[in-house]
């Protein structure tokens, strides 16, 4: 997984650099287009502009290392059968490494899910919180100043609440069972043979 920890690590310094140049575009783009106004007006524009342009950027700036993560899933579970991926998924949920008898082939591609999941379920995370950060940005700042269309952004900003607490753990549970999955495959190894057997 070296390679792919250094995928990460290089998204996520691109990210805050990306994400730091937005959020001065932003201040500046909220103060231009706002000033003039009271202070709490300047404020929410400059608040507004930072939000949608740090969470759009971030999650563009993100996207080549989550389609990284895609591809180590279709990988994983290319050419198998519904069945013989949900005994994949469920070995992956318990934690428990899968049988000698279900063969190296599906033993190593549920070692690769599962080593994907835990490595790039963060950055996962972090792509989907950025993203609803800059879609509801705008929606929020109707409901505050209380424009016309405050009903559709309340029940837009509802949406988005009920799909981060939803979200948000079941991607830290996700990525918890995955890293378990794996580090107790490895420890199997480990037993199973005097001289550990590289599990890449």
């Amino acid at each position: 997984m070296g390679e792919d920890e250094r995928i990460i690590r290089r998204a996520w310094r691109r990210t805050a650099l990306v994400v730091s140049i937005a959020a001065v575009a932003g201040a500046v783009a909220g103060w231009a287009t706002s000033r003039g106004e009271d202070g709490w007006t300047v404020a929410l524009a400059i608040f507004t502009c930072v939000a949608v342009l740090v969470g759009l950027a971030g999650m563009l700036s993100l996207l080549p290392a989550s389609a990284r993560a895609s591809s180590i899933v279709t990988q994983a579970n290319e050419g198998l059968t519904r069945d013989r991926r949900k005994i994949i998924k469920t070995a992956i949920r318990s934690g428990v490494p899968l049988a000698e008898d279900a063969g190296p082939e599906l033993q190593h591609r549920a070692l690769i899910l599962a080593r994907g999941t835990a490595a790039f379920n963060g950055l996962v995370l972090g792509q989907n919180l950025l993203l609803f950060a800059g879609a509801a940005a705008p929606q929020f700042a109707r409901v505050v100043t209380g424009d016309g269309s405050v009903p559709f952004s309340r029940i837009f900003l509802a949406l988005f609440v009920i799909e981060v607490a939803f979200l948000v753990p079941l991607l830290v549970t996700r990525g918890r069972r995955a890293r378990r999955y794996a580090d107790a495959t490895a420890a199997d190894n480990d037993r199973r043979t005097t001289a550990p057997v590289p599990l890449a």
